[in-house]
């Protein structure tokens, strides 16, 4: 039954979703293009700033790309959040806990579908920025791929280890973001009324929490390391991005543990 509820989700979401990643994959050339008119210089108005001339054109398409990039996430999470309500906390509900199938095995089809999409959105991302990068620099596609060749045969442990725990990060600092948009909403739910507004009070304040939180945590971690003048700063690198692992993992399993309780205990699911 989850196989099948994993193909349920994903023909339901696509539609959801293709329109932002056609958006990325139509406006990528768009914006590339126009940062390279910029840098050539073929705009006669140009404009100083710190120290610097840019043209229109390159300012225009580097604030478009930017906006591009963060429009692409901030997208994505949105249409989770809104999908999960949708089928948790409106009528749609009353569909989606009537199929013959547990709750826990509901939440985890949900979770995993956002996070295909959660990852399918940073492969898009890094594709747009090479795309980018070949268009803008001087660097041709086969100097690129050389490059990385190079990197790969010369790789060495450090360095590996280092792209696995920055991949990890991406992951599960990903998981814990799109579970923190679920225990928010099903937090709302809780409420006799008005609880779209306080679900999102809630996603704010556990974000204003997890801020300060993170800050106490890791911010004394990078502290000492650097107080007791460590001769390698891999050491730190890899630390910081371990605990920042264990971190979100924690987060992750918290929100997703207490999503699970409430739907079930609390929302008369079975």
């Amino acid at each position: 039954m989850l196989g099948k509820l994993i193909k349920h989700e994903f023909k339901d979401t696509i539609r959801l979703f293709w329109p932002i990643f056609s958006l990325i994959v139509v406006l990528t050339p768009l914006f590339a293009f126009l940062m390279k008119l910029g840098s050539n210089g073929i705009f006669s108005s140009y404009e100083e700033q710190n120290g610097l001339n840019l043209t229109y054109a390159l300012q225009g398409g580097l604030i478009g790309y930017y906006l591009l990039l963060v429009g692409l996430f901030l997208g994505c999470q949105i249409m989770m959040a809104l999908r999960f309500y949708r089928t948790i906390a409106t009528n749609e509900a009353y569909l989606t806990f009537t199929l013959p199938t547990s709750t826990g095995k509901i939440l985890f089809s949900k979770w995993l579908i956002a996070m295909l999409y959660y990852i399918v959105s940073g492969i898009l991302a890094f594709f747009s920025i090479l795309f980018t990068i070949i268009v803008v620099t001087p660097a041709t596609f086969k100097e690129i791929v050389q490059t990385f060749e190079d990197f790969i045969l010369n790789i060495d442990i450090d360095s590996f280890s280092l792209l696995s725990l920055v991949a990890l990060v991406f992951i599960v600092s990903g998981a814990a973001k799109i579970l923190q948009f679920y225990v928010s909403i099903v937090l709302g739910q809780l409420f006799r009324s008005h609880r779209a507004i306080i679900s999102i009070g809630f996603y704010i304040a556990l974000s204003v929490v997890l801020q300060i939180v993170s800050s106490l945590v890791l911010l004394p971690v990078i502290y000492f390391n650097f107080l007791d003048g460590l001769p390698s700063s891999d050491y730190i690198i890899h630390s910081f991005l371990l605990i920042l692992i264990l971190f979100n993992a924690v987060l992750a399993g918290g929100f997703y543990f207490t999503t699970y309780l409430i739907i079930r205990k609390r929302l008369n699911v079975r």
